[in-house]
C-alpha cells in the first residue's frame, strides 16, 4: 500500500496510501484477509502510530478479519495490548476453533512453537 505516488494529479505517497486504506477499512469482512506494510511511514512518530493504531483496532475490534500488519512502530503491540486487554495471552483462539484472533509480537524476535503461533 503507499508504495507510489500520483504526483501529476497532486497525490503524495501518503494521501495514495491513506486513500488505499480507505477502500481496506471499507471493503473488509470478517472473511478478509487484509496484509498493511509499514502504514504510517513518512509521517512524524506520533502521526504515523495514531494511524497505525487506529487502523489495528479497527480491524481488530471492528471488522475483525485476519490481518497482516508489519509497521516499524515497536511499541504497537504493548499500546494495544494495554487498551484491549482481552488479548493479552498470545493464545487466543476462537471458541473450539483453535484459531488465535489476535496474536501481537515483534516480528524480529518471535518465535512460535506452532503454524498458529
Amino acid at each position: 500500500m503507499g508504495a507510489r505516488d500520483n504526483i501529476l494529479s497532486s497525490q503524495s505517497t501518503f494521501l495514495v496510501e491513506l486513500a488505499e486504506t480507505s477502500l481496506v477499512l471499507q471493503r473488509a469482512t470478517p472473511f478478509s484477509l487484509v496484509a498493511l506494510d509499514e502504514l504510517g511511514r513518512g509521517t512524524s512518530t506520533s502521526d504515523g502510530a495514531a494511524l497505525a493504531f487506529a487502523v489495528l483496532t479497527t480491524l481488530s475490534q471492528g471488522v475483525k478479519c485476519r490481518t497482516m500488519f508489519s509497521t516499524h512502530y515497536h511499541s504497537l503491540a504493548e499500546d494495544h495490548e494495554r487498551s484491549e486487554p482481552e488479548v493479552e495471552a498470545p493464545d487466543t483462539t476462537i471458541v473450539g476453533s483453535g484459531i488465535p484472533t489476535l496474536q501481537l509480537g515483534h516480528m524480529a524476535c518471535r518465535v512460535a512453537p506452532s503454524p498458529y503461533g
